[in-house]
């Protein structure tokens, strides 16, 4: 069994919708500002794993582009 994983840092917010909008992005590695804002509003961490991706899928195809 091949296992296929990436680590991902997204912002972003919940719309009216219900929809998430992602205002940024980084991956595994990448550097920290130095300079961090401060914190003026309600902040949420989300550890997600087991989305079963595959080439197939259309989120897969997704986080190509990303």
């Amino acid at each position: 069994m091949c296992d296929r994983s990436i680590v991902i840092a997204v912002h972003g917010y919940e719309d009216d919708k219900g929809i998430f909008i992602v205002k940024d992005y980084c991956f595994k590695d990448l550097l920290i500002p130095k300079q961090l804002s401060s914190l003026k509003e309600d902040k949420f961490l989300l550890f997600a794993s087991g989305f079963l991706l595959s080439e197939t899928s259309i989120i897969f195809n997704q986080l190509e582009y990303l």
